[in-house]
């Protein structure tokens, strides 16, 4: 099982067993601006990215691979996401922004 650690320039860095493993994000849609938070899927193996600065939330795959980005319905509503998380089902994603939360399904 590895780790995966988000760094506020939008880095992602992988562990596995204490040791740092090569992991680059690939073919992103647009570079991550401002990121919060990473979780990864229980079960879908994604890993999902809070892009603040973005307004969305990017996936990509456990090998770095760009797969969609998320957005609000109006663009312009997640301009503050604090926190993310995935359900145990891997079948919907909860986006804190400012105070609010909001429920996808996926």
């Amino acid at each position: 099982m590895s780790i995966y650690v988000l760094s506020s320039t939008g880095e992602v860095f992988k562990y596995t067993s204490g040791t740092q493993d090569a992991f680059e994000l690939k073919d992103m849609d647009v570079p991550l601006n401002a990121p919060t938070k990473i979780v990864i899927g229980p079960k879908s193996d994604a890993l999902y990215i809070a892009d603040n600065g973005n307004k969305s939330v990017a996936v990509v795959d456990m090998e770095g691979n760009f797969k969609q980005r998320i957005y609000h319905k109006d663009k312009e509503t997640w301009n503050d996401i604090k926190d993310i998380s995935i359900s145990p089902e891997d079948d919907e994603l909860f986006v804190l922004n400012g105070t609010s939360v909001y429920e996808v399904s996926l």
